[in-house]
């Protein structure tokens, strides 16, 4: 996460990163948020970089203005309400869209590239509302509350607190919803019931591209019952609820008020969007299985490494493949790189060379450092054992439910809301990216975790069994033992 305050050199700035996507994906995550800044009519940039199975993602110093300029809009509640009604619009489309494809078969090439091509599009738009939702994008909104809060509050803390207040959203998330429906489902687990709650819930299954994998997690994450207790929602919503209309009365601002039903608002949409992109492989599942059976591989090897104008090719050209000396080297590592509206892409040595050039020796921390600083997202100072999760699938994060010890501190990339499993061992949670409005902040501060968010590069940092403090009130971490 990046700010006004954002240093020009490098001239590349790390973003974010995290579990590799599907190639399609992170080309189209390059592509819409050049689309985002592209009012003016100016190609903008972005970088994402592939090393193995992690995933690195980088924004031009040059583009930030751009970036604050969009945030500035969102000072204005009019926009928001149109930005909101547009989002709910690509949901349902997306929806709508979804059951359409249940009640196709796709008998021959031609309706299968038709529907590769329609879920391009549908992914294209919800991609389109996530980015807003990313915190460079509402740091003009989050800085002017700061501002006002700071008038009407006697401290740091104070201001945090009514930050927090402000900004948490009362209403049901999709975990909320989840959690609801898995208790229910515990209580009469059967094979219809799974497909049913796996379809309603496809986010939980981001990068995972097997049948038989996806229903042995979700049996086991339905077997799993202390892992679940469900809160009580509707009291904890109404308490607060309570709180913040009694806080806005005391302020009496009507800006404030406006920016508080931003972030909430924000939270909970992002959240739906994220449900949408996350799920959308399971839901166009079969879509891939024809895919691969076409190029004679699996579905797997087709998101992990094909390019959409390759598949678009195959479907059109028989006998058209991506070598598998090439699929392996992306497998290994790729660039791509959104300049001057252009997509660039590479792989193996021609990769090496241009992460090189453009970045030269990534070093995203000094051993010799001690300390690491980021933003407050839910108050409170523990101190335990570090454990980086790195998800990767639905297999992945099965496997470090099951071996995440209750009190270790948990380190990520990015929340998913299927990990609140591990978000409720954990006796704090530390994340590379996030702002007021992400799934770790509104998670934690419901459950009373603290919370660290926006610690730029900390999974590569810490190390699974780091000693460390995590104070939250201030948002600094201190390493006591590597």
């Amino acid at each position: 996460m990046f700010d006004k305050n954002t240093k020009r050199s490098p001239e590349w700035l790390f973003s974010c990163g995290g579990a590799i996507e599907a190639l399609i994906h992170k080309e189209m995550w390059a592509q819409t948020f050049s689309e985002v800044l592209n009012e003016a009519n100016t190609a903008r940039s972005w970088l994402i970089v592939r090393k193995g199975k992690w995933a690195s993602e980088y924004a031009l110093h040059s583009d930030l203005p751009e970036i604050f300029k969009v945030s500035e809009k969102f000072l204005d509640p009019d926009f928001l309400n149109i930005w909101l009604r547009s989002a709910h619009k690509a949901r349902l489309s997306f929806s709508k869209t979804v059951d359409n494809f249940g009640l196709q078969r796709l008998t021959n090439e031609s309706a299968t590239k038709e529907w590769f091509e329609t879920y391009l599009q549908i992914f294209r738009q919800i991609a389109l509302h996530y980015w807003p939702s990313q915190p460079e994008f509402l740091y003009e909104p989050e800085q002017r509350l700061r501002a006002l809060l700071a008038k009407t509050t006697k401290s740091e803390a104070e201001l945090e607190d009514s930050l927090g207040l402000l900004t948490t959203p009362t209403e049901e998330t999709i975990i909320d919803r989840e959690n609801r429906a898995l208790s229910k489902l515990r209580k009469n687990i059967s094979e219809e019931l799974l497909e049913k709650h796996a379809r309603q819930f496809p986010w939980l299954f981001l990068n995972t591209f097997n049948r038989e994998t996806i229903h042995n997690f979700l049996l086991h994450r339905a077997q799993q019952k202390e892992l679940y207790r469900e809160p009580n929602v509707d009291s904890r919503q109404d308490t607060r609820n309570k709180k913040r209309e009694k806080l806005l009365q005391k302020i009496d601002t009507p800006e404030v008020e406006n920016l508080s039903r931003l972030f909430r608002t924000m939270s909970i949409e992002r959240l739906e969007l994220k449900g949408r992109w996350a799920g959308a492989t399971y839901l166009f599942f079969r879509l891939f299985e024809r895919i691969a059976e076409h190029v004679q591989t699996d579905v797997a090897d087709v998101l992990w490494t094909w390019r959409a104008d390759e598949i678009r090719e195959a479907l059109t050209t028989r006998g058209f493949r991506v070598p598998k000396e090439e699929t392996s080297r992306r497998l290994e590592n790729y660039v791509l790189l959104l300049e001057k509206g252009a997509l660039r892409f590479c792989s193996g040595n021609e990769a090496r060379q241009l992460i090189q050039r453009l970045l030269g020796k990534e070093i995203f921390a000094d051993p010799a450092e001690r300390q690491m600083r980021g933003m407050c997202a839910s108050k409170g100072r523990v101190s335990g054992t570090v454990r980086v999760v790195r998800v990767e699938s639905a297999l992945a994060l099965q496997e470090d439910t099951d071996s995440f010890k209750k009190g270790e501190i948990m380190v990520v990339t990015m929340t998913q809301p299927s990990m609140l499993p591990l978000i409720q061992k954990a006796a704090g949670v530390i994340t590379e990216e996030g702002g007021l409005t992400s799934h770790a902040t509104i998670i934690c501060r419901e459950r009373g975790i603290p919370c660290i968010v926006g610690v730029n590069s900390v999974t590569r940092t810490l190390h699974t069994g780091d000693n460390v403090v995590m104070d939250a009130t201030k948002g600094i971490i201190d390493i006591i033992q590597r």
